[in-house]
């Protein structure tokens, strides 16, 4: 049974740790363990095949564990994350970090993001490689210490704005929001 699951929901039962990452589940392709008190991100490297990952509203303290290869999104929002490593993923494509404690973000290869979420965390400048070596059509930086201001000084941020072929809606509130609505 366990090589034909396809989807395993765990939330809400109190679950402090998954020791010894998750072995056996081969073709698990979404994963979510929200809402439990879990403090380390497990090993997921064996879940080959996992492409949705949630961990919102756990109590996670890092990301240093490796991250699964077909994986396309994570949830790790509503954490008490306050650094991540370098990320490196090249099918990564949604990533919500928002509602943690990050002052950075810090990328190295993230070619598929398409989707970030930073909203409530204390990031007060973005990386500039983040509007150019990403396919990037979604951010929300919302209730951050980076203004507007700021984000223009950016000649890689203007030029990916002026890139976007589609509506954006900016507005500050306790800090900048670019919400790129297709």
């Amino acid at each position: 049974w366990k090589e034909s699951m396809k989807t395993l929901t765990l939330t809400k039962n109190a679950l402090t740790e998954v020791g010894g990452g998750i072995p056996g589940l081969s073709n698990l392709q979404v994963l979510s363990m929200s809402h439990n008190p879990i403090r380390w991100l497990p090993d997921l490297s064996g879940l080959t095949h996992l492409r949705d990952a949630d961990f919102s509203h756990c109590k996670l303290e890092n990301l240093n564990n490796p991250l699964p290869p077909a994986l396309i999104s994570l949830n790790v929002s509503h954490n008490l994350l306050a650094s991540i490593p370098s990320l490196t993923h090249s099918r990564l494509n949604t990533l919500n970090l928002s509602h943690n404690s990050l002052t950075s973000f810090t990328l190295v290869s993230l070619p598929s993001l398409r989707t970030l979420d930073l909203s409530s965390n204390r990031i007060a400048s973005l990386p500039e490689e983040l509007f150019t070596a990403t396919e990037l059509h979604g951010l929300t930086i919302l209730d951050n210490p980076l203004t507007e201001d700021a984000l223009k000084k950016m000649p890689c941020y203007n030029i990916w704005v002026q890139r976007q072929a589609t509506t954006i809606n900016k507005k500050i509130q306790g800090g900048a929001v670019v919400e790129l609505i297709k």
